[in-house]
């Protein structure tokens, strides 16, 4: 009887592991692709990718001897390739546009746009935007606002040093 209950327990917990493990693979194989594609722009510009990081359907890279800085996201219908080249632009700022919402539970802020904003030096030039997060295209957040002043901070402090 031992026996049997070992071998059901072990099938069980066979069946219960085995999506995870296929879900961490699937994607393991993404990043890795979406790396892939933001080391080959970073290829076209003569930089390798030093710092990345993912985040649900981007990736964004940095090199900081060249001083670029890729971005690479997908979304259901296109893909969107982005990159800047620091020694143009003075800072780098946090867009973060959201509503203040009050219910039975108090006040609280919800998140619309998320997105790294590069300041140009030349007022003629545009600022480039890096859009972490949308509201009218994710259904939810997952770690952007972190990563968002992360990159914030890395950005603003390599600028820093190129003075």
């Amino acid at each position: 009887m031992d026996l049997i209950n070992f071998l059901v327990l072990a099938i069980a917990l066979g069946l219960l592991i085995s999506p995870l493990l296929l879900l961490g693979r699937n994607r393991k194989k993404r990043e890795k692709k979406m790396l892939q594609l933001v080391a080959d722009i970073a290829q076209k510009h003569d930089s390798i990718i030093v710092h990345h990081d993912f985040c649900g359907d981007f990736v964004i890279g940095f090199d900081n001897i060249k001083s670029f800085v890729f971005f690479y996201k997908k979304d259901e219908d296109k893909e969107l390739e982005q990159y800047v080249n620091l020694a143009d632009f003075q800072k780098c700022t946090i867009i973060n546009v959201g509503k203040s919402v009050v219910n039975n539970n108090g006040n609280y802020k919800v998140i619309d746009l998320l997105a790294l904003n590069f300041v140009p030096h030349l007022k003629t030039k545009h600022e480039v935007r890096f859009e972490f997060y949308n509201a009218e295209k994710n259904s939810q957040i997952s770690g952007e606002l972190q990563l968002l002043e992360k990159w914030s901070k890395m950005i603003n402090d390599h600028l820093k040093n190129m003075k």
